[in-house]
């Protein structure tokens, strides 16, 4: 007897638990499509459900045109009553449209958490397939609508359905969410006046962030004060309309927001591909420029076949002995990060006039002679020279080639004066110049040449060292000098693998 008690119980549940079931999911048709609010007068026990909507269990009771529909049934002397029914935070009308709605049980202990949890939710949650909610007859536009009055979302929403696809959330943070998905709305209607987060609290957060910051916002408010149109105009709202809506008037500023937006995102569009394309010609240029500068530098090396990886140990020395420097008093207004750049782009082409100096001198394995040396020493202006001469073909400045007309002519003068071609001394030679010096010798000593062995790197630190202030800039041996295991490094890694 209890246990066939007990299955009754059960099975007497289950029933009652189906009931309520079927009687909720068929909630949604009762109340209207796409959301009616449905008030009911009782108290009772409520509990939420979300469903796409389904037939109803009887007809409901007709009410006037400007009222919400409403119904209640009775089963098993239990009475559920529909209280209300309105879009979910993430409904996309057209798109498995879905409801939150809230029912008031009485007289029956199984409206309980069993039958608000993974029971509330109905199996029928695919397309509505109704014709207003038909997204082939929009513009492709998506317009947000964030206000907390279902009443204000129903009346927008069928006012802009024929011509847009509406996004709908009753709260400022359900609206955000919405706002930040991809693809995101085109324009967004936004109430003032809401609680928790009002309207202007939305605006400032749609503004930080980068997904919504160009999303146009019209404020829809009951506000007449002008103080409140200019605070949201200050932060950043687009356009205002005043409560109660005239739909021409909406219809109208949403159709011009919206063309002015298309028109602003076909110039972004266009301004992007553009940077592009001057992006990639840029760097197609670029490689070009540096590929003909060591090219160029490349014909003295086939000229003295020796110096190996000269060029590229010396165009990293020069790097980074202009990076040291880069922050020092004397050095800072020079070298900027664009005349860096500039002064490694030009290095190569240091003794680009040893072309012009024949063989039997710059071949020579032995010493050279005075008159030998006088020759030799020309390859400084020879260079400078034809650097000069490309640049009047061209017709026009180029600002790495003015550094690399300096480093040419000027990579041997010395500190004391006493260098070649032109005696200059101290400040009076150009910085490029003098960082070009140093690194130039310190690379001829530690590199085997025909007319001398190889030095160690010890050696040539102490020789460096003892340049200071007679063949270098004071400063600039001395930032070699506490870096130089730095430029040892380089050395080793562009090594010509004695």
């Amino acid at each position: 007897m209890v246990i066939a008690a007990l299955l009754l119980l059960y099975v007497w549940k289950v029933s009652t638990s189906n009931r309520i079931s079927n009687l909720r999911s068929n909630a949604l048709k009762l109340c209207g499509l796409p959301m009616l609010l449905a008030l009911a007068n009782g108290n009772g026990k409520p509990f939420r459900g979300l469903d796409a909507g389904c037939s109803a269990p009887r007809r409901p009771r007709a009410m006037d045109g400007a009222v919400p529909r409403m119904w209640s049934s009775s089963l098993n002397d239990m009475k559920t009553t529909c209280k209300s029914v309105t879009l979910s935070k993430n409904a996309t009308i057209g798109l498995s449209l879905q409801f939150v709605f809230v029912f008031y049980c009485w007289t029956t202990p199984w409206c309980d958490d069993s039958l608000s949890s993974k029971n509330l939710r109905s199996a029928k949650t695919g397309r509505i397939s109704s014709g207003v909610n038909s997204l082939s007859k929009t513009d492709g536009h998506t317009i947000l609508i964030i206000d907390d009055s279902p009443e204000i979302i129903a009346s927008l929403s069928a006012l802009l359905r024929p011509q847009y696809r509406v996004l709908a959330a009753r709260s400022g943070e359900a609206g955000l969410d919405l706002a930040t998905r991809r693809p995101g709305p085109d324009l967004i209607l936004l109430d003032v006046v809401m609680p928790q987060m009002d309207g202007y609290a939305v605006l400032a957060q749609l503004g930080g962030n980068f997904l919504t910051r160009n999303i146009p916002v019209v404020f829809l408010t009951a506000l007449r004060d002008a103080d409140d149109e200019e605070r949201g105009l200050e932060l950043g709202a687009s356009d205002y309309v005043a409560k109660p809506i005239k739909p021409a008037v909406l219809l109208a500023r949403v159709r011009n927001l919206l063309e002015a937006k298309r028109a602003r995102d076909w110039l972004e569009d266009r301004n992007a591909a553009l940077d592009a394309e001057v992006k990639r010609r840029t760097i197609e240029n670029d490689q070009t420029q540096q590929v003909a500068i060591h090219a160029l530098a490349h014909l003295a090396e086939i000229r003295d076949e020796e110096t190996g990886n000269h060029i590229l140990r010396t165009q990293n020395y020069v790097r980074l002995l202009a990076d040291l420097l880069r922050e020092h008093p004397r050095f800072r207004e020079v070298l900027t990060s664009r005349y860096i750049d500039l002064l490694t782009r030009s290095a190569p082409l240091h003794d680009i006039g040893k072309v012009g100096i024949s063989d039997n001198v710059l071949l020579k394995p032995g010493k050279l002679t005075p008159q030998e040396w006088e020759i030799m020493k020309t390859h400084a202006a020879l260079g400078s020279a034809a650097i000069e001469r490309a640049e009047r073909d061209i017709k026009q400045p180029i600002p790495f080639l003015l550094l690399a007309k300096e480093i040419a002519r000027w990579h041997h003068e010395k500190w004391n004066g006493s260098g070649y071609p032109d005696g200059l001394s101290g400040d009076e030679i150009p910085v490029s110049a003098r960082l070009m010096a140093l690194a130039d010798v310190f690379d001829a000593l530690i590199s085997r040449r025909v007319y001398k062995p190889r030095m160690s790197f010890e050696d040539a630190r102490r020789i460096i060292a003892e340049g200071r202030g007679a063949h270098f800039d004071p400063d600039m041996t001395d930032a070699f000098i506490e870096h130089y295991d730095q430029f040892v490094a380089i050395a080793k890694l562009y090594s010509d693998g004695e």
